[in-house]
């Protein structure tokens, strides 16, 4: 019984996840794999949190849940349709920081000018 449970434990790692690729750069992980990058990603970013790309692979590899979760959240609301249908970008050509600036003190959007002032970001 263990070693049966054992292997499914053991199959499931090394096989689940990891069918075709859903984009042109994307690489199928296993669960296996998924969990080491994001563990050792994840001490990484811990030892240096200015490494904003490993802070984004942890949550690429286990925000999985979330994001679908997201996602339909977003399909059930009218903004959150025309999001996904219209795919728009955030770039300094689409939001200026002077509308930031202008927007409510506590808004999202004076808070996202703030947080790109501060770090001396853009949004490009």
């Amino acid at each position: 019984l263990i070693r049966v449970a054992y292997t499914r434990v053991y199959m499931t790692l090394l096989t689940r996840g990891a069918g075709a690729a859903r984009y042109s750069a994307h690489v199928p992980t296993t669960l296996l794999e998924k969990a080491l990058i994001g563990s050792s990603s994840a001490v990484r970013a811990l030892a240096d949190p200015r490494q904003a790309r490993l802070v984004g692979v942890v949550g690429e590899t286990t925000g999985g849940a979330a994001l679908h979760r997201l996602h339909r959240r977003m399909e059930r609301h009218p903004v959150g349709r025309t999001v996904l249908q219209d795919r728009p970008l955030i770039t300094s050509e689409t939001l200026h920081a002077e509308t930031l600036r202008a927007m409510p003190a506590g808004s999202l959007g004076a808070e996202y000018g703030a947080f790109l002032a501060r770090h001396s970001f853009d949004p490009d």
